[in-house]
C-alpha cells in the first residue's frame, strides 16, 4: 500500500504526547482508587497504541498501514472496557482517537473511526447496566443530543480530510505537469537537453562504479532538414520532426529489459543513450552491437516511413539521417568527450555519403585537427 501522505510534524507528536499523558493520568486515577484493572484496561491499550505510533512516526514508516490498525484496536478495546470506564471520559477518548486518525488527513479512516465510536457511544447509553449510574450528572442531556454532537464532529473531521486529499492531489498533479515541461521538448514529447545531460551523468557514474556496464551514445542529425523548411514551410518541418521522434521511440523499444533514453537536443538534432550489461556469468550483446542493431533499424524504417501531407520527404527533399555514435569508456569517461566524439562520428558520417551510423575511432580527431 502505497504511503499516500506522512504529516511527521510537531503538532501530530504534540497530539500523540497528550493522549499518553491523559491515558497515564486515567489509569493512574483508577490504581490509587484500588479498581480493578478492567476498568482501565482500555486506556492502557490506548496508551500502549499511542506509543506505537509515535514511535513510527519518529521512524516515518509504515504510517499510512498503522493508522489502519490504530483506529480498530483502540476502538475494539473501549468497546471490551465500556462497563467500568467513566461515560463522560469514554467520550472525552473516542473524540481524541477522532483527531488523532484525521492527523493523517485520510477520508475513509476517519468515516472508519466515526461509524466505531457511534457504535460505541449507543452501546453505552442504551446497552449498558452501569449506564443511568454513571448519567447521574449528565440527566440534561439527551443521547439524541449527544449523537447529534459526534455527527457535527464526524462531518467536520471528514470535510477536512476530502479537501486535504483533493488539495494534495492537485498539488501532485501540477508537481507532475512542472517536472514534464521541465524535463521534456514541448514539440516531440522526447526528454530534453537538461534531462538529457542528467541521465548521461547517471551512465557515466555508472560504468565508473561497474566495470561490466557501459553505454553507448548515439546522435542522430537530419539530412536535407532545410529543404523541407524552406520548401513545404515550418509546420511541415515540426511534423517531420513529430515523425522521427515516433520512429526513434519504436526502434529503440527495449525488448531486454534495459531502459533506453531518447531526447531531441534541439533543432533537428535527437540523442539516444543505449546501456548494455553483461559479464562472464551472464554474457549479452555489446554497447557497440546494440548500437549497430538500433541504427541499421532506425535507418531502414526512414527510408520508408517518412511520408508528411502526401510527400515522400525521402525520394523529394533526399531525407535521411546521419548518426555518429560514441561509446563509453572506450570514446570518452565524460560527458563533453562523449558529445564531441559522436558529433566527429557523425561528422564523418555526413561526409562519406548521410544515410548511415559511423561509430567514433581515435584516430578521426587527429584527421579533423589535420
Amino acid at each position: 500500500m502505497k504511503n499516500k501522505l506522512l504529516i511527521v510534524n510537531t503538532r501530530n507528536k504534540v497530539i500523540i504526547y497528550l493522549i499518553i499523558i491523559l491515558g497515564i493520568l486515567n489509569v493512574l486515577s483508577h490504581i490509587t482508587t484500588s479498581q480493578p484493572i478492567e476498568y482501565y484496561i482500555g486506556s492502557i491499550v490506548l496508551i500502549a497504541v499511542a506509543i506505537v505510533c509515535l514511535v513510527l512516526a519518529f521512524m516515518k514508516k509504515f504510517i499510512l498501514q498503522i493508522m489502519y490498525i490504530n483506529t480498530l484496536s483502540v476502538f475494539v478495546v473501549l468497546f471490551i472496557s465500556n462497563t467500568g470506564e467513566i461515560f463522560l471520559s469514554n467520550i472525552t477518548s473516542l473524540m481524541a482517537i477522532l483527531v488523532l486518525i484525521n492527523i493523517y488527513q485520510d477520508w475513509k479512516v476517519t468515516l472508519l473511526g466515526s461509524f466505531l465510536s457511534f457504535f460505541n457511544l449507543n452501546y453505552v447509553m442504551y446497552f449498558n447496566e452501569s449506564f443511568p449510574e454513571v448519567m447521574t450528572n449528565l440527566n440534561s442531556i439527551s443521547p439524541i443530543f449527544i449523537n447529534f454532537g459526534m455527527l457535527v464532529l464526524t462531518i467536520s473531521l471528514i470535510s477536512q480530510a476530502v479537501l486535504s486529499e483533493k488539495f494534495r492531489l492537485k498539488a501532485e498533479e501540477n508537481e507532475g505537469k512542472a517536472l514534464h515541461l521541465a524535463y521534456h521538448d514541448a514539440l516531440t514529447g522526447l526528454l530534453n537537453r537538461l534531462k538529457i545531460s542528467l541521465e548521461l551523468q547517471q551512465n557515466i557514474q555508472r560504468a565508473k562504479d561497474n566495470p561490466n556496464f557501459e553505454f553507448a551514445m548515439m546522435i542522430l542529425d537530419l539530412d536535407n532538414f532545410k529543404s523541407v523548411n524552406d520548401t513545404l514551410g515550418h509546420e511541415a518541418g515540426d511534423k517531420l520532426l513529430m515523425k522521427v521522434a515516433d520512429i526513434l521511440l519504436s526502434c529503440t523499444r527495449s525488448v531486454d529489459k534495459v531502459s533506453r533514453v531518447v531526447g531531441r537536443m534541439g533543432g533537428d538534432e535527437f540523442i539516444i543513450l543505449v546501456p548494455a550489461h553483461s559479464s562472464k556469468s551472464e554474457p549479452g550483446p555489446t554497447a557497440e552491437e546494440l548500437s549497430k542493431e538500433i541504427g541499421e533499424r532506425i535507418l531502414n524504417t526512414m527510408r520508408t516511413s517518412l511520408v508528411i501531407d502526401g510527400v515522400d520527404l525521402v525520394n523529394t527533399f533526399k531525407v535521411t539521417a546521419s548518426i555518429g555514435i560514441s561509446l563509453s569508456p572506450q570514446s570518452g569517461k565524460d560527458d563533453v568527450t562523449m558529445f564531441r566524439h559522436a558529433d566527429i562520428a557523425m561528422y564523418h558520417a555526413k561526409k562519406n555519403g548521410k544515410n548511415q551510423y559511423h561509430i567514433y575511432s581515435s584516430d578521426e580527431t587527429q584527421s579533423m585537427i589535420q
